[in-house]
């Protein structure tokens, strides 16, 4: 016949072999308290992995921004070099006008490798590259000045302030923790 012993915390019966106790995990010898500290990490742990398995909502939002900046920027300078290029038509200045149509392409040409280098990281960021968060962080707080220069104040107020919320929510220790930081 075994010889029960009562939990100090609980009261629960146990066997007198068993080192932890059954309902509460209370060690009930001197070896129980290091086979309680494995299955508490190990319950931890597992607590851990199952929250990896969850993208973060910052990860959303900053790719979402991260795109938005991607479809914003370009779309604002077309219509902006249109609009430029309707209100000098009509300048005797011809030299305005001809420079006009040329600064909308070389921005353009400057804007479309920075949109795909932002999508790259977009995809980056969203696949859980580690080398992505940092520079994820940076490309966030760089199209603040960018919006600023290519939109109107209300925008870019708006934009700022989303921005830097959501780059305060990348920063967070379960976000840092979704990239193995």
């Amino acid at each position: 016949m075994a010889i029960e012993r009562l939990c100090p915390n609980c009261g629960e019966p146990n066997d007198d072999s068993r080192s932890i106790c059954k309902n509460c995990s209370v060690p009930l010898n001197v070896y129980g308290g290091q086979v309680g500290q494995e299955e508490q990490f190990d319950r931890k742990l597992a607590v851990q992995v199952q929250s990896l398995d969850v993208r973060p909502p910052a990860v959303w939002a900053a790719v979402v921004l991260m795109l938005l900046f991607v479809l914003l920027v370009p779309v604002s300078i077309g219509f902006n070099s249109i609009h430029n290029w309707q209100s000098t038509a009509n300048n005797p200045n011809y030299m305005a006008h001809a420079v006009s149509v040329i600064v909308p392409i070389f921005t353009l040409a400057i804007t479309v490798p920075v949109d795909v280098v932002v999508c790259i990281l977009a995809w980056a960021v969203f696949s859980q590259k580690t080398a992505a968060w940092k520079p994820g962080i940076f490309a966030l707080l760089v199209t603040v000045p960018a919006i600023w220069m290519s939109h109107g104040a209300v925008i870019a107020i708006i934009w700022s302030i989303v921005t830097i919320t959501v780059t305060v929510m990348f920063s967070l220790r379960n976000v840092k923790a979704w990239y193995g930081f």
